[in-house]
Parts: structure tokens; sequence; C-alpha cells
């Protein structure tokens, strides 16, 4: 097993060390699920999490094999979820258009 550390930043970020995105084929914009068990933190990639309990990577797996609309997806975040999505939305519309200008 690999170890790398890293310091949890001040608004609770941290960054995925680029070797192990590389190893995981984590890409640019996926969707990362976050499963808190009792004595760790686990990180999927492509998957739909919903809840953070035990049951979460069951809802994960359940929802993988779903297809979800744009609406669907947006209406399963929680309001803190839905407010974020929304500030990324609009930073990367603004970005695109400042750029065609």
């Amino acid at each position: 097993m690999n170890m790398i550390y890293r310091i949890l930043g001040k608004r609770g970020r941290i960054t995925i060390p680029h070797e192990i995105q590389i190893n995981k084929g984590f890409r640019k914009n996926d969707i990362l699920c976050f499963v808190e068990t009792s004595e760790a933190v686990i990180i999927t990639r492509g998957k739909v999490c919903i809840g953070s309990n035990n049951s979460g990577m069951r809802k994960c797996e359940e929802l993988q094999n779903k297809k979800l609309s744009l609406s669907e997806f947006v209406g399963s975040l929680s309001d803190i979820e839905q407010k974020e999505a929304l500030v990324q939305l609009s930073m990367a519309v603004a970005k695109r258009g400042e750029s065609s200008k």
C-alpha cells in the first residue's frame, strides 16, 4: 500500500495526488463518491452518492446502473450541493463568455 500524506486545507479541501489520479483513472470533472465508514473515507469515481452513512456505498451501487437525467441528478443533491453546483456552473459559463470576447 502506497501512503501519501496531505494537509487538509482551511476550507476542508484536499487534492488527490496526481500519481493517484493517474493510477485510478480520475479525470477533470469526474463525479467522485465519498463513502464514510467507521475507520476510513472511500473515494470512488463515476458513481452518484446519496447519504453519508454506511448505506452510502449500497446507494452508490444502486444508482450507478441507472441513467439519470440532469434534473434528476441535481434533484438528488442536498441544498448545499445544489448551491455549490450552481456556483461552479455559473463560473464555467462566465469563463466561457470571457474567452469568446
